[in-house]
């Protein structure tokens, strides 16, 4: 078991996120890719504030 899964769901953005990318691949979207690495951004930043404050 992932240490993650001791908070039910919490896997679900990070694996969101990788669909997103895999999905940008698949059909060479560059929005779709931006996209994911947009949000990619949001939640380590958010781990970020997180865990500092």
């Amino acid at each position: 078991m992932p240490l993650l899964e001791f908070v039910p769901f919490l896997t679900n953005v990070p694996m969101t996120i990788v669909a997103i990318f895999g999905l940008g691949l698949l059909v060479r979207n560059g929005f779709l890719m931006a996209l994911g690495f947009a949000a990619n951004l949001a939640v380590a930043y958010l781990t970020y504030r997180l865990l500092t404050s």
